[in-house]
Parts: C-alpha cells; structure tokens; sequence
C-alpha cells in the first residue's frame, strides 16, 4: 500500500483476502491501483492479510482479513468501534495497534502469545480493540512497533516488549513469552525502535544501537 500526499491511497500485490481494497477479482495485482473508497489518508498499515489506514481526521479504516469480528473485508470500512481520535496505527502480521490523542493504547487482533499487551485473561483473538493494561511507566508513549507476533513500545526513554519471544526477540534473556507489557533493563535512554519478524533494534538518545533475536543473515549487524 502506498499514500500519496494529496491522501489517496495505492494497493498492489497479493489480494486473495481482499487486503488491497481494489475489488479484483485477480489473487495478484501487479500494477497500483487506486483504493476508492479512501481519502484524506495520512497513513497506511500492512499486516499478512489486513490492511489499515488512518485519516487526517483520526478515524481508522480497515479492510481484508482478520481485522474486524474475524471476517474478510474486501472494500475498506471506518472502524467505528475506537470513538477516539487516533494519532498513530501500526499492524503487526496479525495483531494491531492504536495509540489515541489522549496517549491510550488500544489493541485488537491475534493474542495467541500475549502480543495485545492486555490482561492474560484475554482470549488468543479479539476484534473489538481494548485498552492496553495501564502499568507504571506506560503514561508515556512515543513510539509503537509490532512484529510478526510481539510487540515493542518506546515509553520514558525504556522499552516495553510483549508477545512470543522466540529466537530471544524480546530481550528479556530467555525465549519465553510475555503476557504483558515488560521493561527491559536498558541503562540508556531509548528513543527508536523497529521490530522484523525475529529481530528488534532500538537506538538510544546516544545514538547507540541495540540488537537482539535472530542473527540469521547477518541481520543483528553484529
């Protein structure tokens, strides 16, 4: 997907579940094609099979598979079930953020390894976003990254991980899963960070910067 300035949005690729919003009738695009339905867009978002975008205005669009009530949306839909205004969006392979004006985080999609940050009650797939479980610490957020399947925050300059930790991605020291939301012991003040599939990096006020997950590839760069 890609938004042009003038906030007109693009899709091309794979469209089997109907994640570029173009109703072609062919599994493959290979040529952009114009997603109608949208306008005024100020940012896209991709996951596996869903597909978001976020107006000027702060309403939230979804669209393809998985991101609302688990059915397949061929043609983008405004998510009327976050009333607030949002100021960023981030979608993961299959899980999906929101972080409003007033600085909460919803979340909605796969929760299969704790990657919603939301109470450890919560069922492995919710299509209505909730409210991220507010800890000490998460007054603040900067910056949301999700991953294949976790997820990572900037929060008062330390980083807040969540979700299945293969390959050590979390870099909480071990391959297990988090539930919710955890501080990593970082001693430098963070500023950035970007998740891959099993990698993380983050850069710190510094600009020092920290790897950890996968080294496969050479990806760490170290």
């Amino acid at each position: 997907l890609v938004a042009t300035l003038d906030g007109s949005v693009f899709g091309f690729g794979w469209n089997r579940k109907g994640q570029l919003g173009v109703l072609s009738r062919d599994n493959t695009v290979s040529t952009p094609m114009k997603v109608k339905a949208l306008s005024r867009i100020k940012s896209v978002c991709c996951g596996t099979t869903a597909s978001g975008a976020l107006t000027e205005d702060g309403k939230v669009w979804v669209w393809g598979g998985g991101t609302a009530d688990g059915k397949e949306l061929p043609e983008p839909v405004c998510f009327s079930t976050i009333t607030e205004k949002v100021d960023t969006l981030h979608f993961g392979a299959t899980h999906f953020f929101a972080r409003t004006s007033s600085g909460k985080l919803l979340s909605w999609g796969s929760n299969t390894f704790g990657e919603l940050g939301r109470d450890a009650k919560v069922a492995s797939a919710q299509y209505i976003p909730g409210a991220v479980s507010e800890m000490k610490g998460l007054e603040k957020v900067v910056q949301v990254a999700c991953g294949r399947n976790y997820t990572a925050l900037i929060a008062d300059g330390k980083l807040w991980v969540c979700g299945k930790g293969s390959k050590g991605v979390l870099g909480t020291g071990s391959t297990s899963n988090q539930e919710s939301f955890l501080a990593l012991g970082v001693k430098e003040t963070l500023t950035s960070v970007a998740c891959g599939s099993t990698h993380t990096l983050a850069v710190s006020a510094g600009g020092v910067l920290y790897g950890c997950g996968s080294k496969d590839h050479g990806r760490l760069g170290f």
